[in-house]
């Protein structure tokens, strides 16, 4: 039997889908859809009886599936274990941005699954915004090849308990977090795993940029003495930053792209020019000022 669909997209767009999809899963009983794709954001035919589907095929036939996307899908907790169950051992990528019915009341259904089936292969991994900082630190040590942390939009307070249990990341997204960021538990971080970072996502909306939540200079001093790797770092509207702590990333020599917006206020012309003489490798650089959104790079007048 054949895939149905030319597409994913042809597959979500369907007003029939999850009719459908349980339909060839169930008249398959040679098991030959092979999928190393699930890619289902914003959908919402995840329900009960897809997923009863999806495991009664899998179970009979075998599969590939290496990435799964679910964001901002309708997946709860049972759902996610019972993809996990017959999928889990080869999953490299998980996304579950905005997946609002996963640990509901503090449930660890969904953590310890991803925990037991995923966790020695999973490399790419994107939570949903209501995980706990306790969830998530028992969680994190189970990934032992985890090497991409999307937590952007978070809830979960970014707390000790995150970072000490934080492998050694490439990626980490930290991006428009909803909940105070623990700075000297980060700093902590950083000496013990930053010199594997290469891309680090800090930055605030611009309607949200209390202290409690931005990067400051003494996070741009640790990741200067940290991090001789990175290649991209956003603090854009973390306001608190000043020259002092620009200076501190000329150690980056490897950075390539680096967003400043909203802080321009707080950083003097010769600190910029300094910094941009440091870094040779530096291709795109954001500095904006409000009314200079049409630009890509705007130094302050």
């Amino acid at each position: 039997m054949q895939w149905p669909f030319a597409s994913t997209s042809e597959f979500v767009q369907s007003t029939t889908h999850e009719r459908i999809f349980s339909e060839r899963l169930d008249s398959s009983s040679s098991g030959d859809i092979s999928l190393h794709e699930l890619i289902l954001p914003q959908s919402r035919l995840v329900s009960g009886s897809l997923f009863d589907s999806w495991t009664s095929w899998a179970t009979r036939g075998g599969h590939a599936l290496s990435r799964v996307d679910l964001s901002r899908s309708g997946v709860t907790d049972s759902d996610l274990v019972a993809l996990l169950r017959v999928a889990g051992s080869r999953l490299i990528s998980l996304s579950l941005k905005g997946c609002e019915r996963l640990g509901s009341a503090g449930s660890w259904i969904s953590v310890s699954a991803i925990a037991q089936y995923s966790g020695p292969t999973l490399q790419h991994f994107a939570t949903w915004e209501h995980l706990s900082d306790s969830h998530l630190g028992s969680l994190l040590p189970s990934l032992r090849q985890l090497r991409f942390l999307d937590l952007s939009l978070s809830k979960t307070p970014l707390s000790a308990k995150v970072f000490e249990s934080l492998p050694m990341v490439r990626y980490l997204d930290l991006s428009l977090t909803q909940a105070a960021l623990d700075k000297a538990a980060f700093r902590s971080w950083l000496a013990r795993a930053g010199n594997e970072l290469e891309c680090l996502l800090l930055a605030r909306p611009p309607s949200n940029a209390g202290p409690e939540f931005a990067c400051d200079d003494e996070m741009l001093a640790a990741l200067g003495s940290s991090s001789p790797s990175l290649a991209l770092l956003d603090v854009s509207y973390c306001r608190t930053l000043t020259s002092r702590g620009l200076r501190s990333l000329a150690a980056c020599a490897r950075l390539q792209v680096l967003k400043m917006a909203g802080v321009a206020d707080h950083i003097d012309a010769k600190a910029l020019a300094e910094l941009i003489a440091a870094l040779p490798l530096l291709h795109h650089f954001e500095l904006r000022r409000r009314g200079c959104s049409d630009i890509s790079v705007c130094f302050p007048i």
